[in-house]
């Protein structure tokens, strides 16, 4: 019950959310009603992600009522300006990080 048109609850995520692995599609059953996808691959990073989810149309049609973000445990101990993990385009200090969050909350 993939629906982005129809979901008011989004799964925003790494690689370990695409379809393949089935959380969403687990997500969906579980609650009985369509849950949206936004995935991006590990070195990303799950800040960038959800930066970008949140700064894309999908978030913004105002459908979206509940988001579920994804990180890996081991993510938890990096912040989004950890060098060895995230890749370049994705590297900001955190201040920015939560600076941004409340930007694209408030627009919507």
């Amino acid at each position: 019950m993939l629906d982005d048109e129809q979901a008011d609850i989004a799964v925003v995520g790494n690689s370990y959310m695409m379809p393949y692995f089935g959380f969403p599609l687990v997500l969906s059953n579980a609650l009985g009603r369509p849950v949206e996808l936004s995935w991006q691959t590990a070195r990303v990073g799950p800040y960038k992600t959800l930066l970008d989810f949140l700064g894309g149309t999908q978030f913004h049609r105002e459908s979206t009522r509940m988001l579920v973000w994804q990180m890996n445990e081991g993510s938890l101990e990096e912040l989004p300006d950890a060098r060895d993990w995230w890749e370049p385009t994705s590297l900001m200090p955190g201040t920015q990080f939560l600076a941004e969050v409340q930007r694209l909350l408030a627009g919507r």
